[in-house]
């Protein structure tokens, strides 16, 4: 998590506001869909962020822009999973992390296959709810 959250710091201080504060390390407002929309896939690359994920970021970011996807409680968490999903470099555990963190999913249930990364999910988001199993190869 130390890694996103300097990741997060850098877009934010790199593409956002300056912002005043008094507390250490609160130095930037994180851009707008609009803002990040408009940037390229070198701009954002720049900061180390892979190619990969820099194009998923700005497909998010287009979408949202253009009202095709809304990630906030209200949303319908099934479209808006199946919605990102269909975006570039979104696949279904990236898709249900987002949905738990995002669209404030509950109970989150978690599988975990030794040859892959954990899948998450909840019970707000799962149809059908994932197998709380553990793969093996």
């Amino acid at each position: 998590m130390k890694a996103a959250r300097t990741l997060a710091g850098r877009f934010a201080r790199a593409f956002g506001d300056p912002l005043v504060t008094d507390i250490d390390g609160l130095d930037a407002l994180f851009p707008t869909p609009t803002r990040i929309a408009a940037l390229d896939v070198p701009a954002i690359a720049s900061l180390g962020i892979i190619r990969s994920r820099a194009t998923a970021i700005l497909a998010i970011a287009a979408a949202i822009d253009a009202g095709e996807m809304t990630l906030d409680p209200s949303a319908d968490v099934p479209t808006q999973i199946a919605r990102l999903r269909a975006l570039p470099g979104i696949g279904d555990w990236t898709a249900q992390y987002i949905a738990m963190r995002a669209l404030a999913c509950s109970s989150p249930v978690t599988t975990f296959s030794l040859t892959s990364r954990p899948r998450s999910a909840s019970s707000r988001c799962a149809w059908p709810p994932p197998c709380a199993t553990i793969s093996h190869p």
